[in-house]
């Protein structure tokens, strides 16, 4: 890769390190694949607790972190006042700005970008999301106010480029009337080398490690604890394959985002009042989910919206059998019976169905497995993903 001087990448994410889910995971990749390359790449985030410092280098990525501290809404509008402000004082510094979000903060930074003379890019996380803000449902009477949607949508027009990741998204986004030229599809991108399917024997000795259950099967989610995730369907589900595979146990990594923990609360009434606790294993937000996947046999992520989750793409890197809703761009990663299966979302019947018939067929785990880690060698490498960035950033500039 040869080292490109006149692009300088700013990426703008509402939160980094150390809250990690999916887009705070591909900043973090993507930006330190693009620096190794020798891009300039700065990530600006919010301050999200006062012991977090204003100014960091995570890898080899420099971290700027921006006021106010906390989680709060009024917060997150003072927040994006500051971003503003960073991008005027700090525009001799950048070339590009890359958004990870779909609401005010892409509108709010176009438009300056544009007057300072700078492109502006953002990848869509679903088209719920784009549709909702530019159609004017999202943001209250006071936001269709501030910015009605026939000025959003000129906004979202006038984006220098868009990443979709997934055909869902990007005919959303035509629908639009958005130039076909300016859509990328780039698909998500996972660490092979790091996420990889366990050596013989290795299995058994992470479980010890990580104090999970030596024998009996162990069904994995990833991914943040909230009701798009579809964690209250999976529950249910459970509650049937407890009973079938009484062994079996669900490994839940992850966390509720919210302070109030208000939608974990209503998982843990569930599991109480079911009397799932024994077959349920918590350890909440982990540092390293790779060693978790690798300790588990199957995969499930049975979520009711997405775009091309992450964590799928680490799943199926590790070589797990996939169980996963047919939405958005899961269906794209995941071809029926080949490396993974599909099931309807809201349908916890179904998950539990496909959940008995993955348990019952060690020969079919093995055979979806293989395929999984396969197809993300072939599709969903960093190195391919990362090159495909750096080339639409670079035409965005033009």
């Amino acid at each position: 890769m040869t080292k490109a001087q006149d692009v300088r990448l700013l990426i703008l994410v509402p939160r980094f390190h150390p809250h990690i889910g999916g887009s705070e995971t591909v900043t973090r990749d993507l930006g330190g694949k693009l620096r190794e390359w020798g891009i300039e790449v700065t990530v600006v985030t919010r301050r999200i607790a006062a012991g977090l410092p204003r100014r960091e280098l995570i890898g080899n990525i420099p971290i700027v972190r921006l006021g106010p501290v906390g989680f709060s809404r009024r917060g997150e509008h003072l927040f994006y006042l500051n971003a503003l402000a960073y991008l005027l004082c700090h525009r001799r510094e950048y070339d590009v700005v890359h958004v990870y979000a779909s609401g005010y903060l892409v509108a709010f930074s176009c438009a300056l970008g544009h007057l300072l003379g700078k492109a502006v890019t953002t990848k869509p996380p679903n088209p719920n999301e784009v549709r909702g803000f530019v159609r004017g449902s999202l943001g209250g009477t006071v936001g269709r106010l501030l910015i009605p949607p026939w000025l959003r949508l000129r906004l979202y027009r006038g984006l220098d480029g868009l990443v979709a990741q997934n055909i869902e998204i990007g005919e959303e986004l035509l629908s639009l009337g958005i130039e076909r030229s300016r859509i990328w599809f780039i698909l998500g991108g996972v660490d092979t080398r790091a996420f990889h399917p366990p050596q013989p024997g290795q299995k058994e000795a992470l479980r010890r490690r990580l104090a999970l259950p030596e024998q009996g099967m162990i069904f994995t989610f990833s991914g943040r604890f909230v009701p798009i995730k579809g964690l209250m369907g999976l529950l249910a589900a459970w509650k049937e394959v407890s009973k079938a595979e009484p062994g079996a146990y669900l490994l839940l990594l992850g966390s509720d985002p919210d302070p109030s923990q208000a939608f974990l609360g209503g998982m843990q009434d569930f599991i109480t009042s079911h009397s799932l606790s024994g077959s349920i294993l918590m350890p909440g937000w982990v540092e390293n989910p790779s060693l978790y996947l690798r300790a588990s046999d199957v995969f499930v992520l049975p979520s009711d919206s997405e775009g091309l989750p992450l964590a799928l793409l680490e799943a199926m890197a590790t070589g797990l059998p996939i169980i996963a809703s047919r939405v958005g761009g899961i269906p794209e990663a995941i071809e029926e019976g080949e490396n993974g299966l599909l099931c309807p979302a809201g349908k916890p019947e179904e998950l539990a169905r496909l959940m008995m018939l993955v348990a019952a067929d060690p020969s079919l785990r093995q055979r979806l497995g293989r395929a999984a880690r396969r197809r993300a060698l072939e599709n969903h490498s960093l190195d391919a993903v990362a090159s495909r960035y750096l080339d639409f950033f670079r035409e965005a500039c033009k």
